[in-house]
């Protein structure tokens, strides 16, 4: 197995699965050591997630994980605003029936924690449809862009989203969906349109606030 890919994989899985935290600190000869391999592989791997957005490189000192500022998220928003329609249209020209099974299944899923108001569970199917949307768009380069996009912001947003909103989202969803399965493709991308700006609203209203709330619980350092 490539180690560089292998030590890619692993620091980009604790920071998305937030076992590291914004503005947390790391040496590479430290994490070198600690995942008994050379410094080499960790350079390797550190300068991709750099170029991805994920870390920040501290010359001659090692890297941190990222902590984006609001005018960043917008703009990661903006670009997916810009990106998710060729997915989703892509989607509604190329998915295979079993496919569309699936996206219903994933779907249901939802439906299911949003109905046990289970706001962890539905943030993680969420992430689930909506990748499984780019998957479909069948353009692996597009579904990589989309994917690192969505990660990038990912940590804040359980702070976005309520349980009050669940059921709006789990409506929004559902017509998402069922325009991709019955192939209505313009219909398709001006709900997901909707469906993203709604989030960017959010997002644009409360992010100072959330932030703020919750910099010293994320330990979170800003320069």
């Amino acid at each position: 197995m490539n180690k560089s890919k292998n030590v890619y994989d692993e620091i980009k899985n604790m920071i998305v699965a937030k076992r590291w935290k914004p503005g947390e600190f790391f040496s590479i000869n430290d994490l070198a050591k600690t995942l008994n391999i050379s410094r080499s592989p960790v350079s390797v791997a550190v300068k991709r997630l750099a170029t991805e957005g994920y870390i920040e490189i501290i010359p001659h000192r090692g890297f941190k994980v990222k902590t984006i500022t609001k005018e960043e998220a917008i703009e990661n928003i903006d670009i997916q605003l810009a990106l998710e329609p060729l997915a989703v249209t892509r989607a509604c020209e190329n998915a295979t029936d079993e496919q569309k099974s699936m996206l219903q299944d994933i779907l249901s899923e939802y439906e299911k924690d949003v109905e046990a108001r289970d706001l962890p569970g539905a943030l993680d199917t969420d992430k689930r449809l909506h990748f499984y949307i780019f998957e479909m768009a069948g353009y692996p380069k597009l579904e990589s862009i989309l994917k690192s996009l969505w990660n990038q912001v990912n940590y804040y947003n359980e702070y976005f989203i309520s349980e009050d909103e669940l059921q709006g989202i789990a409506i929004e969803h559902g017509e998402i969906v069922d325009a991709i399965v019955n192939g209505r493709t313009d219909e398709a991308v001006e709900k997901t349109k909707k469906h993203k700006l709604r989030y960017r609203k959010n997002m644009y209203e409360n992010f100072d606030k959330v932030i703020e709330n919750q910099s010293t619980k994320l330990n979170i350092t800003f320069e």
